[in-house]
C-alpha cells in the first residue's frame, strides 16, 4: 500500500483521551498526541510501501513494520510498535523506527 500505512484498524479516534504515547523516546497523550505520531510518522516516509507482521494476544498488540519511501529516497527497515487496549481503546503505544537512506 503506497501513501498511508496498512491498514490495521488504528485510526486516532481508538485512543483513549489519556493514552500514553512513547514514541522515539518522546512521550505523547490522547488523541491529539496519537494525530502527531501519524503525521511525523507519515512525513518521514511519505507515499511509502508498507510491509508488516502482527500478533495479538489478549489486550496486547505487536507490530512489526518496514516502509519504503522511494519518491524520497528513505525506508524504514526496523519498525516496531506495541499497542495495550484497555476498555476497547488504546492506552499504551510505543513505536520505535530508524529512517535510513535507500
Amino acid at each position: 500500500m503506497a501513501g498511508s500505512p496498512p491498514d490495521v484498524g488504528i485510526r486516532p479516534e481508538d485512543y483513549s483521551d489519556d493514552a500514553v504515547l512513547i514514541v522515539q523516546s518522546q512521550v505523547y497523550r490522547g488523541k491529539d498526541g496519537a494525530r502527531q505520531v501519524f503525521a511525523q510518522l507519515l512525513a518521514d516516509v511519505p507515499e511509502a510501501e508498507w510491509n508488516l507482521s502482527t500478533v495479538f494476544a489478549e489486550d496486547v498488540l505487536y507490530l512489526e513494520w518496514s516502509a519504503d519511501a522511494k519518491t524520497v529516497g528513505r525506508r524504514v527497515d526496523d519498525g516496531i510498535d506495541t499497542f495495550i487496549f484497555s476498555d476497547g481503546q488504546i492506552r499504551v503505544q510505543t513505536v520505535r523506527y530508524t529512517v535510513q537512506p535507500t
